[in-house]
């Protein structure tokens, strides 16, 4: 019994370490949504400025003749938008591992949790049956 207790004192000694580190994974896992929500941000914001680029560019060359800056400005201004796009989908990417990890951390965490309750449930069923095993042997060395 003193070794199955033992072994059952490790099983519960790793579960709580597995759980610890399902911890900290959702936490890491918290920082990178937080990260991924700034360059949803950013990119918000950049192609904001990008639709006010554009209308400027409209504006002048509505009251002016084209001229070749404006044109040049128009494809900088294109390749800024296309820069938009790509950091939208690489957001929208990370987001999705993002939330396919939680969700295999929750998992991870729950099945740590739960090895760790049967575990204990097991280190409370032996204990009772030594503290058994311990007053049969009583009462077998000494009959009453």
């Amino acid at each position: 019994f003193q070794a199955t207790f033992g072994e059952i004192q490790s099983l519960c000694r790793t579960s709580e370490a597995m759980v610890e580190v399902g911890n900290a994974l959702r936490n890491e896992l918290n920082t990178i949504g937080n990260i991924s929500k700034s360059i949803a941000k950013i990119s918000r914001q950049v192609h904001h400025l990008s639709v006010k680029a554009s209308i400027i560019i409209s504006q002048s060359t509505i009251a002016n003749s084209p001229n070749d800056s404006l044109a040049g400005f128009s494809t900088v201004n294109e390749e800024i938008g296309n820069l938009v796009s790509q950091t939208f989908d690489a957001g929208r990417q990370i987001e999705q591992v993002s939330t396919e990890f939680r969700q295999r951390i929750e998992a991870f965490v729950h099945a740590a949790q739960e090895g760790m309750r049967e575990a204990r449930s097991v280190a409370a069923l032996a204990e009772q049956a030594q503290i058994v095993l311990d007053r049969l042997e009583a009462a077998v060395n000494h009959p009453p």
